[in-house]
């Protein structure tokens, strides 16, 4: 989710300071384990650092490990930042607030990843929005170029495989010339 609390509650956090902002949208994206009775507090940390980070979606796999998708506008959230908001996904173990691994994916403009499943061979797959024209679309992909106008208000789909352990598989867009 995303908190506007310099006050969240945290325990083993792996970001232990809120560095969000105070209007709608401008927050901390977080992570928080709860015990399976709700009872206590297992594991709660923020995500992202200055800037705007939203979680949007979370699943688990059969090992207990979550993994969380959103949008950030970060640039030192935790990997290679291209520009505009970034969609994120990142993977946390079963137990701890450490991510094993947590990677952007965008263009120039705009970018939001809304949902995540896995499937029984441990796949990902993500989709969410983009507006930029240059979206790291994969190779012989489906959709290799933006079907609906360019700029920054102009949103296309996309869907995206990857690897358990963060790897693109492929990602293509999915649209028409109407956006979405």
């Amino acid at each position: 989710g995303i908190t506007h609390s310099s006050d969240f509650p945290l325990q083993n956090p792996y970001i232990g300071t809120y560095d969000g902002g105070s209007i709608e949208n401008y927050g901390d994206a977080f992570y928080t384990r709860i015990s399976s009775t709700g009872a206590s507090l297992l594991d709660s940390t923020y995500l992202g650092k200055a800037g705007m980070d939203n979680a949007y979606d979370i699943t688990l796999d059969g090992g207990g490990a979550a993994y969380v998708v959103g949008t950030t506008t970060c640039s030192d959230f935790q990997s290679t930042h291209g520009g505009g908001t970034e969609g994120f996904i990142a993977k946390f173990p079963a137990s701890g607030t450490t991510p094993v691994f947590s990677t952007f994916l965008g263009g120039s403009q705009n970018e939001s990843i809304y949902a995540i499943a896995i499937d029984g061979g441990g796949s990902l797959y993500i989709t969410g929005r983009t507006s930029s024209s240059d979206f790291p679309t994969s190779s012989g992909a489906y959709q290799t170029s933006k079907p609906g106008a360019a700029g920054a208000t102009n949103y296309d789909g996309f869907i995206g495989k990857f690897s358990s352990a963060g790897a693109r598989v492929y990602v293509t867009y999915l649209g028409g010339s109407g956006g979405i």
